[in-house]
């Protein structure tokens, strides 16, 4: 985890497409909030 974290910042750092890094990280974080999201709608519904 550690080291795609580097790569991605060193990507940033050479600015070797921005935009499209931006929008990798972009798309995992809407992905991750999404995951804990209906996560959390789930145990809400098993917990009543």
């Amino acid at each position: 985890m550690t080291d795609d974290r580097m790569t991605l910042i060193e990507l940033v750092e050479k600015q070797a497409d921005g935009d499209l890094v931006r929008e990798m990280l972009a798309f995992a974080a809407n992905a991750r909030t999404g995951f804990f999201t209906a996560a959390a709608q789930q145990l809400e519904s098993c917990t009543g």
